[in-house]
């Protein structure tokens, strides 16, 4: 409990700051799929060991910006519900040829089952975020690497999840190599509720809501509709940023199940140009 207070303190009493050339990572549509990167407390439901990817890519003249994520997790639980999450995750935003923006992080998080329906994660998360240009001219290439951390609390009861975490902890900043960069110190709030509907069917609902500092705020609502826990149907929208849509499949074994999630984004209800269009696919491999 102690640790618990602690997050608590830094995650509502640390001040906010911000400057120019503030770094937030790319969020993917299916933010819902890639929870660890927005709360390290996350732990999944099922799997004692779970691989993921995913890329995001825009399409048209921007096909050269795309992000990439890769993560490999490993769960022990006890017969409680109570037990730890070991994670590894790297991700990477490329802008065109030349500009990368590569993150890497070890993540622990911890369960507590409080009850038959409840429980309380805390978890923690420490790595590095840099910043990096290639260009042909040797007076425009450089490269400038931070640490980075962040914490967060998860809480579940019975179909409802909320969580909360702060990201860029260290709110750490360089002027290295001719680049002035700051990784701004934000905030984010989710929450999900599922409901069955019966004959097979269910529904999830999930809000994720980044108060990002200088920068306007980030709002990401998404419904989603399960078939058996084979087929999932759905659609997010981001606040004046654009429309998704997905389609997700998993396909069981003796004793693991390959998920594969695709989505394709667009700049419906944003009036935005076409530089929102992308796709996402998100494949993931789960051993019970």
């Amino acid at each position: 409990m102690k640790i618990i207070a602690l997050i608590i303190s830094v995650l509502f009493f640390s001040p906010l700051m911000g400057q120019k050339n503030l770094l937030y990572p790319d969020m993917f549509a299916g933010f819902f799929n890639h929870q660890s990167l927005f709360n390290p407390a996350f732990q999944q439901d099922t799997g004692r060991a779970i691989f993921s990817a995913s890329l995001k890519s825009r399409t048209g003249a921007f096909k050269n910006i795309a992000t990439y994520y890769a993560s490999i997790e490993r769960t022990f639980m006890n017969e409680k519900k109570s037990g730890h999450t070991i994670r590894l995750f790297f991700f990477n935003e490329k802008e065109g040829p030349y500009i990368e923006k590569p993150r890497g992080y070890i993540n622990y998080a911890y369960r507590l089952a409080v009850s038959d329906h409840t429980s309380l994660s805390s978890g923690a998360s420490i790595g590095f975020t840099q910043l990096a240009y290639t260009a042909p001219s040797a007076t425009a290439t450089g490269s400038v690497t931070l640490p980075d951390a962040s914490i967060g609390l998860y809480i579940k009861r019975k179909n409802l999840r909320a969580g909360i975490s702060s990201m860029q902890l260290l709110n750490n900043s360089s002027s290295a190599s001719n680049l002035s960069v700051k990784l701004g110190r934000y905030y984010n709030f989710f929450v999900a509720m599922e409901k069955p509907l019966g004959y097979s069917w269910k529904m999830n609902t999930y809000l994720l809501y980044r108060m990002l500092p200088v920068y306007n705020d980030n709002v990401d609502l998404a419904l989603l509709l399960t078939f058996k826990n084979s087929f999932v149907l759905g659609s997010s929208a981001r606040y004046k940023l654009g429309t998704s849509f997905f389609i997700s499949f998993n396909i069981k074994t003796n004793n693991s199940l390959i998920n594969i999630n695709f989505a394709y984004n667009t700049p419906l209800l944003s009036g935005i140009t076409s530089l929102n269009n992308s796709y996402e696919i998100s494949p993931s491999y789960i051993i019970h």
